[in-house]
Order: structure tokens, then sequence, then C-alpha cells
């Protein structure tokens, strides 16, 4: 043995109280690292509500423009349906007054005196106003 049992006995200290000294290191680094880890948790979700809230109001907001832009469309779609029933009625009124030919040829031929539906077949056909 080429070391005495004192050094022998200084060395095991010594490497038993670097061991212990990395066993500290090591718990204050995880101790380190889970209170980084919480602060995180925390931060995210205190991230995760704003985001949230944001989000809401973001949403809140498009609801409401869609709201105001359908009740529009639905105005507009409202007067373009009053202007077209309103030309279509000016357009029968004057159809009845003053009738294409073709039509009062179909007209008249079940309106006149002589005409009477109990033989169908007697009736003149008529096909996009043009008799056959």
């Amino acid at each position: 043995d080429n070391y005495p049992d004192a050094e022998v006995e200084k060395m095991k200290n010594e490497l038993e109280k670097q061991s212990e000294e990395s066993q500290e290191a090591w718990k204050s680094t995880i101790e380190s690292f889970k209170e980084q880890a919480a602060k995180m948790k925390d931060m995210s979700e205190e991230a995760y509500e704003l985001y949230s809230k944001k989000a809401m109001v973001v949403f809140k907001d498009f609801s409401e423009q869609v709201k105001v832009q359908t009740e529009k469309a639905r105005k507009d779609m409202s007067l373009i349906a009053e202007e077209v029933t309103t030309e279509g009625r000016e357009y029968l009124s004057s159809a009845m007054e003053n009738p294409p030919e073709p039509v009062k040829e179909i007209v008249e031929t079940f309106t006149s005196e002589g005409a009477e539906l109990k033989k169908i077949s007697e009736v003149r056909d008529f096909f996009l106003g043009i008799p056959y």
C-alpha cells in the first residue's frame, strides 16, 4: 500500500463531501427547475386566459358585424323584391290593357260567344302563340 490509512480516510471523506455537494447542487437545480416550470405554467395559464378573452372579443365583434351586414342584406333584398313586384304589376297591367297579338288570339278563342268547351277538341290549340 502506497497510501497510509489516514490519507485514504482523508480522500474518502473528501469524496463523500464532494458527493454530498453534488447531490445538494443537483437538488438545488431540480428545485430551481420546478420553480421555473411552475412560473411557466402560471404564465401559460395567464396567457391562455388573456388570449381567450381577446378571442371572445374578436368573435363578438365579428358576430355583431355579421348581424349588421345580414340585416342590411335583408333590407336590400326587401327593397329589390318590392321593386320587382311593382315592376311586375306595372307590366301585367300594361299587358292586360295592350296585350300582345298572340295573347289576344288565345283570349278571344276562349271568350268568344260561340265557343263552348263541351268538345275540347274543337277549340283551336295554341303553342307559344302560334295556332296549329
